[in-house]
């Protein structure tokens, strides 16, 4: 984030750099061709313009004694992610490795409700023998073990209850019987698995996402949080300055995105791509809205998410595997992580927004808002009073400084809700640019 700061010459800095520039991909000699990727998310379009001839084939959850039925008119969300990995150029629309084939497994989607009517395809089974970059991930469960929060439903809360070590987590992770796949492929097969950090706002990555942390043997996962491209801007040397500025509605945009979360505890094994804004893959083109009856002929819808910045980095992988074939799924994760760019001007503070719906505050009395903040400063301290306790005005100033509009964050924190206090998710945080960052932006020239 951009700080106030006094000087004679104001630096100018341009707003705004695209996607691609982000993750400095413009060596377009390699393209992905004869590597193949596993999207494991909700079912894939196909026959969509962009994604014809590239989707190898797809498995389909079982669904009340029969295979799920896939209805793109609302599932879309897997076509999003298959085409930012590699959708074929047009109209200004291109995936990261554009002559890679996927192999798509459908876990999520309209009909899946994740009653005992459900059953999830068996991934080990469809990729042990595939010759496979990489998997993608966009999916994770609300539950942050690392972050000191642990959850935010009661639900996520029993899920934990059993845990006492850290020995205990890799069994409750193996609960998932996806996830129980993957971790046994990187074990037998060194498949890379990429995982999205999650949309909650939290410092840390949903549950699915943290197997290496618990166990060493898992060396071939990879996490992915997102950055806003259209909020960097580029000091004079072409560094990325990640920063915020206020609109001229004092509304402030971030370039760390306040839905993602961080990479606390993960940081060996992650990396940071562009999830904001992404136009890619509209799997509801040419279908009928049943309550309008209104044809869609929009090619292509715009997406953000943690969700999208995962594929960023598969499609990265399945360019990595292109040129370095003989890579396993360990050295593919190695070479992107230690290529990272770190060289970077990172914020002094940033603040995350978890969305909570109705909340019961302190008292147990419903919630102004349904957005909660927590604060975060970046490898400076917190300002403090003589006394030791937070000095509220000195953080006031900061937000304002960062380019945060302070408006309602003294109603609207995290520990102000009835089942969170300071003792489990302070208001206001000291992390490393690490926590957030892992190892650096994804940089595809480099790898």
């Amino acid at each position: 984030m951009k700080s106030i700061k006094l000087s004679f010459i104001l630096p100018i800095y341009l707003f705004g750099v695209t996607d691609f520039e982000l993750i400095n991909y413009n060596d377009k000699s390699v393209s992905g061709d004869g590597v193949f990727v596993g999207v494991i998310d909700s079912a894939i379009n196909k026959d969509h313009p962009s994604l014809s001839g590239q989707i190898q084939d797809q498995i389909y959850s079982g669904y009340k004694g029969g295979d799920y039925t896939p209805d793109f008119s609302v599932d879309t969300h897997g076509s999003h992610v298959a085409g930012i990995i590699l959708a074929k150029p047009s109209d200004g629309v291109s995936g990261v490795a554009t002559d890679a084939k996927a192999y798509g497994v459908q876990i999520t989607g309209h009909n899946t409700d994740g009653s005992s009517k459900f059953t999830a395809p068996n991934v080990y089974e469809y990729f042990k023998d595939k010759n496979i970059a990489a998997i993608n991930n966009s999916w994770n469960t609300t539950v942050y073990p690392l972050s000191g929060l642990n959850s935010l439903t009661s639900s996520s809360i029993s899920f934990l209850k059993n845990a006492n070590n850290p020995n205990d987590y890799i069994p409750l992770i193996q609960r998932d019987s996806t996830a129980s796949d993957l971790i046994k492929l990187s074990k037998e097969k060194q498949i890379l698995s990429v995982f999205a950090s999650g949309n909650e706002g939290i410092i840390s990555p949903g549950i699915m996402a943290l197997a290496p942390y618990y166990d060493e043997e898992i060396r071939s996962i990879i996490v992915v949080t997102a950055l806003d491209s259209a909020q960097v801007s580029k000091d004079s040397d072409g560094k990325f300055i990640v920063t915020t500025k206020r609109d001229d509605n004092y509304d402030y945009l971030s370039a760390p995105t306040t839905y993602s979360n961080g990479l606390k505890g993960v940081y060996n094994f992650g990396l940071t791509a562009p999830g904001t804004g992404i136009k890619n893959v509209n799997a509801s083109y040419g279908t009928t809205d049943i309550l309008t009856g209104k044809l869609d002929k929009d090619l292509y819808r715009v997406s953000s998410g943690t969700s999208m910045a995962a594929p960023m980095v598969t499609g990265a992988a399945a360019l990595v595997a292109q040129k370095f074939p003989f890579m396993s799924g360990k050295q593919i994760a190695d070479t992107l992580l230690s290529t990272a760019n770190k060289d970077y001007i990172g914020p002094k503070i940033i603040v995350k927004e978890t969305v909570t719906g109705k909340t019961l505050c302190d008292g147990n009395v419903l919630c102004y808002s349904s957005k909660r903040y927590t604060i975060f400063y970046v490898d400076s301290k917190i300002p403090k009073n003589e006394d030791g306790s937070i000095n509220e005005k000195a953080v006031e100033n900061d937000l304002w400084a960062s380019g945060y509009f302070s408006g309602n964050w003294k109603y609207d924190r995290m520990n102000g809700m009835a089942a969170i206090d300071d003792d489990d998710y302070p208001w206001v945080q000291e992390v490393t640019k690490e926590d957030l960052f892992g190892q650096g932006i994804l940089d595809i020239d480099k790898a």
